[in-house]
């Protein structure tokens, strides 16, 4: 059985695989790849906030569950939203 953590280090070994990608590969999804590269700008603007949401919110003694809390604040976004906007299709929740 594939753990989480397994999945997620495969998944994100993926994701970086695309920043690799030929321009020429790049040009046969180029609205991917456009949304990419706002996500990827999003991702660096929100970080912050969406670690120390999830410091405030998690138990002294760890978390309770995998699950995640979601946004606060209108207009923020989920912790870790990342790997949920970017995963493959053939990987649904």
């Amino acid at each position: 059985k594939v753990t989480r953590r397994q999945a997620t280090e495969e998944y994100h070994n993926s994701s970086i695989q695309l920043d690799h990608w030929h321009p020429s590969e790049k040009a046969m999804y180029p609205d991917y790849f456009a949304k990419r590269e706002q996500w990827k700008k999003l991702r660096v603007q929100s970080w912050d906030r969406e670690v120390q949401q999830l410091q405030i919110e998690t138990p002294a003694d760890g978390p309770k569950s995998e699950a995640l809390p979601p946004a606060r604040k209108e207009g923020d976004l989920p912790p870790l939203w990342w790997q949920f906007v970017t995963r493959p299709r053939e990987r649904p929740m």
